[in-house]
């Protein structure tokens, strides 16, 4: 019979390091993900801010709404239905 000790082996002792590289290697990922979705929502609020921006500028400037919406297209891309959104 054996004490209380838990036997402490080489094969256990390679699985437990190969888990906690796996560990620090799967949250440093993680990290990593995390700050490229942040920077990519951080992009599209600052583009949705420009539109916001240009609408606004152009609307006060008594632009017509025709003309307004050509503009945001043009500058980002959008598609009619999708610009008559921000106006």
């Amino acid at each position: 019979m054996m004490g209380g000790k838990v036997l402490e082996y080489e094969a256990k002792t390679i699985r437990n390091e190969a888990l906690n590289e796996g560990r620090l290697e799967g949250k440093e990922e993680g990290r990593l993900e995390g700050k490229e979705e942040g920077r990519l929502e951080g992009r599209e609020e600052e583009r949705e801010n420009g539109i916001m921006v240009l609408v606004s500028t152009l609307k006060e400037m008594n632009v017509p709404v025709q003309t307004i919406l050509e503009k945001v297209q043009e500058k980002y891309s959008l598609t009619l239905d999708v610009a008559k959104k921000y106006v």
